[in-house]
């Protein structure tokens, strides 16, 4: 399935959004109420719902996170959470740093790079945030062993990112949504009960 950044359907997403209940995770439909589950998200995605759970819980240094998982230097690290003032990286910095790694470099250099594409990956998809240009560091624990990726339930953290995100934004002033919003529109798309919302106003 292809997802593109040039066909989002603003007002499709609008409409859902402006439905939200976030005291069920709910959107309010004229004929009752649907909500996205984990079902949804494992069969129109295809992104695991069963597994260990994505707990990007604090470190006690980011700088030797980033360093470890990485494999950039101390000072690489440094600058780059300086100047971003927080826990993420920006997506530019991943690209720069990373995109040319080729078959002839090391193991630990192409693994370093496989981390930092599945990070730049989640921070474009999975768990995007209003900027659209950073992605949390915390993620890095995640992709630590690059052969236990597979085993973490990420449909399922998914999920739960995307409900707070929509509950953010029925807060009254906050106009952007940290979402993936291709992402979203392929789950509203191809809800089974979205069916009925089209047949509800056919009819009326």
């Amino acid at each position: 399935m292809h997802i593109s950044h040039q066909k989002i359907n603003r007002i499709l997403i609008s409409s859902f959004v402006e439905r939200w209940q976030p005291e069920t995770n709910t959107f309010c439909m004229p004929y009752g109420e649907m909500t996205i589950t984990l079902d949804d998200v494992d069969t129109l995605i295809g992104i695991p719902v069963v597994g260990r759970s994505v707990n990007p819980s604090t470190v006690d240094d980011l700088t030797i996170l980033v360093m470890r998982i990485l494999g950039v230097t101390r000072r690489a690290a440094m600058d780059e959470l300086e100047q971003v003032r927080g826990t993420s990286v920006r997506l530019e910095w991943l690209r720069a740093n990373f995109y040319c790694v080729a078959d002839a470099d090391t193991e630990a250099q192409i693994q370093s790079a496989a981390r930092a594409y599945l990070l730049y990956l989640v921070g474009c998809t999975l768990f995007s945030d209003t900027s659209g240009t950073r992605v949390s560091t915390l993620y890095l624990k995640l992709f630590e062993d690059l052969g236990d990726v597979y085993r973490f339930a990420c449909g399922t953290a998914a999920i739960a990112f995307l409900y707070r995100q929509l509950g953010y934004v029925f807060k009254a002033g906050v106009r952007h949504i940290a979402e993936y919003l291709p992402l979203l529109q392929v789950l509203l798309v191809f809800l089974p009960d979205l069916n009925n919302y089209y047949v509800y106003f056919a009819s009326t």
